[in-house]
């Protein structure tokens, strides 16, 4: 049920907003998953300007049905990045969960949004709005983290499980620039990208609530 609620979100999605593909991958697969050196954080992706992490944890917020995950964006240049947070859709989330027996999916069937190639208007825009420190600025060496939703699940949904493992599928992409260079931290899927691999937490899975101050990507109509 969690599942098939949230591809339907995500053609709903496409339907309204448009300028995005759908993407659908059906296979028998073993995928790989990401390592990371941190026992806490699962390597996603490594740009140029900076790289992206996932914590190898759910969390929950009072007064929310979904659950959330963390991402962590980390500078890897010797200035300041600018990062936009600001769209819903427009950063790296998750797409589709389940509770497995093994620490693999034996099958991928899924349904992803495809993001067009950034052209030279959206590149000299995110520019202008680094310039501007419109963006979400990250000095060198220091990193932001985000909590998004899964927008049809929350923790009871997840608890309620048999297995030994939660495995959870990534999609999206967060842009990042620094004033000249533009690039984008890539976990889409389709003809020029295949995903950032799956998070695979051991089931039952730990849970923390949301900080206060924590930077919460909230759903809008962007």
């Amino acid at each position: 049920m969690a599942v098939s609620h949230k591809v339907f979100n995500i053609v709903v999605v496409i339907l309204i907003f448009g300028g995005v593909a759908l993407y659908s991958a059906s296979q028998k697969t073993t995928p790989t998953t990401n390592q990371s050196t941190d026992e806490h954080w699962q390597l996603l992706t490594t740009g140029t300007l900076a790289v992206a992490h996932v914590e190898r944890r759910l969390y929950e917020k009072e007064g929310s049905n979904h659950f959330f995950i963390r991402v962590r964006l980390t500078n890897v240049i010797q200035q300041s990045i600018g990062v936009d947070l600001a769209h819903y859709w427009q950063v790296i989330y998750p797409n589709q969960w389940g509770i497995h027996q093994e620490d693999h999916r034996t099958m991928i069937d899924e349904k992803h949004m495809v993001d067009e190639p950034l052209d030279n208007q959206q590149k000299e825009q995110l520019i202008t709005e680094y310039h501007a420190r419109k963006l979400t600025m990250v000095k060198p060496g220091q990193a932001v983290d985000y909590y998004r939703e899964f927008n049809a699940s929350g923790r009871a949904d997840v608890d309620r499980g048999h297995g030994n493992y939660f495995i959870l599928s990534l999609d999206g992409r967060v842009l990042v620039t620094d004033g000249s260079r533009v690039e984008a931290l890539d976990c889409t899927w389709g003809p020029r990208h295949s995903g950032c691999g799956d998070l695979v937490i051991p089931f039952p899975v730990r849970w923390q609530g949301v900080p206060p101050d924590g930077r919460i990507i909230t759903e809008r109509l962007d």
